[in-house]
């Protein structure tokens, strides 16, 4: 079974991932921003709506979920344990643990739309399959890292018995350790070594980024469309990051009455420092740039999806590049549409205390928010 550190560990990691995002206001946000849409649009309860809320509970059960693995495979890389028959099995056991314990909370919440909804039970189909498809997608992830620990395992039993005359190796040789290099680099008249893995192009001391880049539309008191790009240092070095940006289409310009094309078009993203320092061993640094309107991005179609790209450079010149799924045209409208319309002698109204939306009559003068009884006055101040 797995030792009692791992679940002390992860069950920290899980305690501050809900602190941060606990998991009812993010169903709430859900359920408010797609209703909240649904307002925009003049429309309200409908199949489609209840279905968008599925996919955003959906989806916060699956960041919960696989923010637990990745941080579960961290800790049994730092503790050194080692693998052994059962570790497939207790590892799954352990992630379907912390996604059921959020899926119950999900399923009540999604009972809850569709009593607010008055929808037909048959509606509860599409959250469910969405939510069942969430653990084989991880549990394929966890065979291949039993596998691979497993491999590891044969592999330094194999090299156990293995002798090495440090006085003369040189050149190219197999399963030898960092360490082994260095003493083979202080002898006298000694050839640089070329261990697999400590090539110069890859040293054992590096920047190794990993970058990940979203786009998405917040529809509140106010909207507007935030591209967050994260950048996560899993190397040992600091990386300096001296420019972020984002491609947009070459468009041709006039000048002096004869048509240009410009050799790149970029929106940059802006950095409260001159030189962004991420330091090594996970530390991550986050940007954001809030959207008022729809850039003309460069478009790369893939799989029947558009994406958008960008890029870090390096104050090395070193560009690491990155992708963020586009939103479609009809997302970008909502900037400039009214918060809430009137139709129907009815109007939005979203509560002061708890942020329910809901509808109210054009000329009420006060509303009761029907979840948490909160009276708002809507008379005009003097």
């Amino acid at each position: 079974m797995l030792p009692k550190q791992i679940h002390d560990l992860t069950e920290g990691f899980m305690r501050a991932f809900d602190s941060e995002r606990p998991e009812l206001i993010e169903f709430r946000r859900a359920r408010n921003a797609v209703l909240g849409a649904q307002v925009a649009k003049g429309l309200g309860w409908g199949s489609g709506a209840i279905i968008h809320i599925g996919q955003r509970v959906t989806e916060h059960l699956e960041q919960r979920t696989r923010f637990g693995w990745e941080k579960i495979q961290e800790i049994v890389s730092s503790t050194g344990t080692g693998f052994y028959p059962e570790m497939n099995s207790d590892l799954k056991a352990l992630v379907a643990g912390y996604l059921n314990a959020s899926r119950q909370a999900a399923e009540q919440f999604m009972r809850e739309i569709y009593q607010e909804a008055h929808a037909p039970s048959g509606h509860g189909m599409h959250a469910q399959m969405s939510f069942n498809n969430i653990l084989p997608k991880i549990n394929a992830e966890i065979d291949l890292f039993c596998a691979k620990q497993a491999a590891q395992k044969n592999q330094v039993a194999q090299s156990a018995n293995q002798v090495f005359n440090i006085h003369t190796v040189y050149g190219q040789v197999g399963n030898i350790t960092k360490s082994q290099v260095e003493i083979a680099d202080t002898l006298e008249n000694a050839q640089p070594s070329k261990a697999i893995g400590l090539s110069p192009e890859e040293p054992s001391s590096s920047v190794k980024l990993e970058v990940t880049a979203s786009l998405s539309l917040v529809t509140t008191d106010r909207r507007y469309g935030p591209l967050t790009i994260k950048a996560l240092n899993t190397g040992t070095k600091v990386a300096r990051i001296r420019r972020v940006a984002v491609l947009l289409v070459r468009e041709a310009q006039t000048i002096g009455g004869s048509p240009l094309t410009p050799d790149s078009a970029e929106l940059n993203i802006e950095q409260k420092q001159v030189v962004v320092e991420i330091e090594g061993d996970d530390d991550m640094y986050e940007w954001q740039k809030v959207l008022k309107f729809k850039p003309h991005f460069e478009v790369h179609a893939r799989a029947g999806e558009r994406y958008g790209r960008g890029y870090l450079e390096l104050t090395s010149e070193k560009k690491v590049e990155f992708e963020f799924l586009l939103l479609p045209d009809s997302a970008w409208r909502l900037l400039t549409a009214p918060i809430a319309p009137v139709f129907g002698n009815n109007t939005g109204h979203r509560c002061s205390r708890c942020g329910f939306i809901f509808l109210k009559q054009a000329d009420a003068t006060t509303v009761t928010c029907p979840r948490c009884k909160q009276v708002d006055d809507l008379k005009p101040k003097l």
